[in-house]
């Protein structure tokens, strides 16, 4: 049964980013809402050092159809803009109260408050508009593997909707570490269903078909991906570095643990006297170490918790390590 309470904060936070474009404000500390759907063409392609020079397609043709309709519709591209993101965060909500729903069905709904209100809050959600899509359809990525998981099942309809929401994910930034990332979680969630003996390898034979029409549904993307890795040569496409004496990656000293674990980095998109507020404030120091603290807490009580709920505490508790591992340069 659907709750009033996590259905309001669901509505009242992902209204925020249509507020913030009420004045034709920047979204984003990324790619600010293009003025018009032309600015986006000179993102249509990029111009590479292969083969004596190429284009490299980088799939910005969905976003830039959109704006251009919007325009033709003579629409407002900003105002267009505030309910794209204003969906897109609804679509984050409510998957991420789908997982609680499949998780914790047995706890009281405001508890799902939590976990809502820091997904939609994530500085991720409000970066460029086409980053969302990725962060937005996650947890519908998520959901039939964590069903998997808990439930011992998987149907075809979830498969086909597994990729339905895949599309819409990489829709418009197709990148390899976003593939990765929404293959890792599925990935890890099924090694740790047969490290815990709640997926048997009987039941992965069982279901050896929907696996494969997964990986035929989502051939597109994964294929062309694929290809480019067989064909990498560090001399042929050369590496992200910056030029100088240092040669380091392009985030050097930037994405370091302490960063992370604060779950922002200190360089915030604001003019110079709103950045030093924002960094010299101690609401935001204490509030941006939210997580780990969250996570150790959560440790002290493992053992107050009932078996059934334990296994389920441990998994969140490897996905949110691995991924502050991950985070880190």
């Amino acid at each position: 049964m659907i709750s009033v309470l996590p259905i309001l904060a669901i509505l009242s936070i992902s209204v925020l980013p249509s507020i913030y474009t009420r004045a034709n404000l920047a979204i984003g500390g990324d790619v600010m809402i293009p003025l018009t759907s032309s600015s986006l063409t000179k993102y249509l392609f990029h111009w590479v050092s292969v083969n004596n020079g190429e284009y490299f397609a980088i799939n910005y043709y969905p976003y830039y159809l959109i704006l251009l309709t919007v325009e033709k519709l003579n629409l407002s591209i900003y105002q267009f803009s505030g309910l794209l993101l204003f969906g897109l965060n609804l679509v984050a909500g409510f998957g991420i109260y789908r997982l609680c729903l499949l998780m914790f069905p047995s706890s009281k709904k405001y508890l799902y408050l939590p976990p809502i209100i820091f997904y939609l809050l994530t500085p991720a959600l409000f970066n460029a508009p086409h980053y969302l899509f990725s962060y937005s359809i996650l947890p519908w990525i998520a959901f039939p593997f964590f069903k998997f998981y808990l439930k011992r099942e998987i149907s075809t309809i979830d498969i086909v909707v597994l990729n339905l929401a895949l599309f819409f994910a990489t829709m418009e930034l197709p990148n390899p570490k976003y593939l990765f990332h929404f293959n890792l979680i599925a990935l890890l969630i099924i090694i740790y269903g047969l490290f815990q003996k709640q997926i048997s390898f009987k039941l992965l034979r069982k279901n050896l078909g929907k696996f494969a029409l997964y990986l035929f549904l989502s051939a597109y993307i994964w294929l062309p991906q694929l290809y480019f890795a067989a064909h990498y040569r560090p001399e042929n496409y050369g590496v992200n570095v910056k030029n100088g004496a240092l040669q380091a990656m392009a985030n050097y000293g930037v994405d370091t643990a302490g960063r992370i674990f604060k779950l922002h980095q200190d360089s915030v998109f604001l003019n110079y006297p709103d950045a030093l507020l924002y960094s010299n404030s101690k609401v935001i120091e204490i509030a941006s170490f939210i997580l780990p603290l969250i996570v150790f807490l959560s440790l002290l009580t493992t053992k107050r918790k009932k078996s059934t709920e334990l296994h389920k505490l441990k998994l969140l508790q490897v996905l949110t390590a691995t991924y502050l591992f991950f985070s880190i340069g």
